[in-house]
């Protein structure tokens, strides 16, 4: 898995164009079990931030980074998903989650990106989208032709962000509960 890890790891570079001057340095590799803490404080955190005033507080104080490093843990011990960490300067600040698409309508060309969270202070600064375009380029080697994704209605936020990153609702809802009832959006692109 080690060997692996280093073949996979990738280095994000923005330069300024106008003053020649490196502003932003991101890498990105795929997670090991060892990971496992590191992905639940992103988490966990991110959770905390992104699901405020969406997802009832009893629901939010209950998720712990220590109960996130379980999961975790046992999700990549027994390989139930795919996470990848980005890094910026030096320090894990992020997480995607990919695989193949688990909807049962969509055929075998469908990948998704089952869950993308950033360190809240590092929203809105360009990282999510670096982790994303590594995330679907990650998808479009495995020769998927289309990627899905999952996203609650009140999230305006990361909706927006999706939509600015090519993704489109495809009309798909379905509710769910988190403590209350809650509406999913499917949304797709092609890739």
């Amino acid at each position: 898995m080690l060997k692996r890890c280093i073949e996979m790891m990738y280095l994000y570079i923005k330069v300024d164009i106008k003053n020649g001057e490196i502003t932003m340095m991101c890498n990105i590799r795929y997670a090991s079990v060892d990971d496992a803490e590191i992905l639940g404080v992103i988490h966990s955190q991110s959770w905390k931030m992104a699901y405020k005033n969406i997802v009832p507080d009893e629901i939010l104080d209950n998720i712990t980074s220590d109960k996130r490093t379980e999961y975790f843990r046992k999700a990549l011990k027994e390989g139930w998903e795919e996470d990848a960490i980005i890094y910026k300067d030096n320090k894990a600040v992020g997480l995607i989650c990919i695989g193949k698409c688990r909807d049962t309508d969509k055929e075998d060309l469908y990948g998704e990106i089952r869950g993308i969270y950033l360190l809240p202070e590092y929203w809105n600064i360009g990282i999510g989208t670096q982790l994303i375009s590594w995330g679907l380029n990650e998808l479009k080697k495995r020769a998927y032709k289309e990627v899905t994704l999952w996203v609650l209605e009140e999230n305006l936020n990361a909706r927006k962000f999706y939509e600015k990153v090519g993704f489109k609702h495809d009309g798909t809802v379905k509710a769910i509960i988190i403590g209350k009832k809650l509406n999913e959006y499917r949304y797709v692109k092609v890739i």
